[in-house]
């Protein structure tokens, strides 16, 4: 989304409840000194305020996170007044056209409002309130020395967003610990705009066991797209610092790779291998093939992963599982090309389900996500493969989830016998 219509939005936004309040205090015929200069100047030193901070975040003087706070600030006053203001407006259009004052429009916009109110609060405060969920895939190919392994999904943490920081990223390794997965994986935007929201966080989940490996791919928030870089090199040294803290963090990183999981791995050492450009871990009794791509998405989201690289020197195995940040990929290329139909399991996050939604123990979905993509949540099944998506651990934009928690994800693999 573009700065200056967003900013066109906030201007018309902002000034209508200000119209309003000042047309209702001339009206009136009250004293206007007080109440006009906050009606015309609080606007005005929020846009200012608004323009200032957004520039300032680009260049790096402010915290994204203080950006973050204001516009959730804004959505906060912004969605209640409006909603009244609307409502206002159309009993004074009926009262003109009609010449009826129809006093219940007014009781519908307070009513709204306040409930509108109450929701963004409520959205504030669960917006560390984790979920797990369980899901069970059943599949014919599955081996039986891997009937009933447990993977633990995780997306979408935007680690500078978060905010506080330390007690969340506390809660999720101790409810990871707490889960005891045989593996471990992420399917990226473990960042938010640049690698050094790592700083502090050296081994963050190495202390999380994992028999099987913990494993990551890249998102596209984690290529530093979103900042204004001085130079390409610049940029290049933040994606090569990324994957140095995803390595830091206990991931290894598949970039445009595969590689064989055997069923009895032997334990972890505190911190994986760095990054894997070709397969590797080829053992005997090699029998689940894991492929990570780089983020493949839809304009304007990045397309940098390449599957059939990722696959060229790759033999399927029984079972496979693919890691994809973003479901597109899914959608376009893994679920259409009789090329990848051995690819069992996609696991993808990248929609954040919107960060708000209705879930009514999956009877009845509803999220604006749905209106950007065709699956954004859960598990979707065509012709024996499987594609899963996680609402993600994080946030980005505001702090701010409702309906939709924060979620950690078990998927648990069982032999069709």
């Amino acid at each position: 989304m573009r700065f200056i219509p967003v900013l066109i939005l906030l201007i018309v936004l902002i000034y209508l409840p200000s119209i309003l309040y000042a047309r209702h205090i001339l009206q009136t015929k009250r004293a206007t000194t007080a109440g006009m200069l906050a009606a015309y100047a609080l606007p005005t030193i929020i846009i200012i305020a608004f323009i200032f901070i957004h520039y300032a975040t680009r260049a790096g003087i402010v915290d994204f996170r203080i950006m973050m706070w204001l516009l959730i600030a804004l959505i906060a006053y912004l969605l209640p007044t409006n909603i009244y203001s609307l409502f206002y407006v159309l009993n004074k259009a009926i009262n003109r056209i009609a010449h009826r004052n129809l006093r219940v429009l007014h009781h519908i916009g307070v009513a709204l409002s306040i409930i509108t109110a109450i929701g963004i609060i409520t959205g504030i405060a669960t917006r560390h309130r984790i979920q797990v969920r369980e899901v069970t895939i059943h599949s014919h190919n599955l081996p039986d020395e891997f009937d009933g392994i447990r993977i633990a999904h995780i997306t979408d943490l935007h680690l500078g967003s978060l905010s506080p920081r330390s007690r969340y990223l506390n809660k999720i390794v101790a409810k990871l610990t707490q889960l005891s997965p045989d593996m471990l994986v992420c399917t990226g935007d473990m960042f938010n705009l640049t690698a050094t929201e790592a700083q502090g966080l050296d081994s963050l989940f190495s202390s999380i066991s994992a028999p099987l490996g913990r494993y990551a791919v890249m998102g596209n928030h984690d290529y530093g797209d979103y900042c204004k870089w001085e130079s390409e090199e610049a940029k290049h040294a933040n994606i090569m610092a990324t994957h140095q803290a995803y390595h830091n963090l206990g991931f290894t990183l598949l970039n445009d790779t595969a590689i064989y999981i055997a069923s009895t791995t032997k334990p972890e050492e505190p911190h994986p291998p760095l990054l894997t450009t070709h397969s590797s871990f080829l053992t005997p009794n090699s029998t689940i093939g894991l492929i990570g791509v780089e983020n493949w998405g839809n304009p304007p989201f990045p397309r940098y992963g390449n599957l059939a690289k990722a696959t060229q020197s790759f033999t399927p195995a029984a079972f496979n599982i693919l890691l994809s940040h973003d479901p597109h990929h899914w959608q376009s290329e893994v679920s259409t090309n009789p090329q990848y139909k051995y690819i069992d399991l996609t696991l993808s996050g990248h929609t954040h389900s919107a960060q708000i939604g209705i879930d009514l123990n999956n009877k009845y979905k509803w999220s604006p996500s749905q209106w950007m993509f065709q699956y954004w949540d859960g598990l979707y099944s065509q012709d024996n493969q499987h594609l899963f998506i996680s609402r993600g651990l994080g946030y980005t934009a505001i702090p701010f989830r409702l309906g939709m928690p924060p979620e950690i994800s078990i998927i648990t693999l069982k032999k069709i016998k």
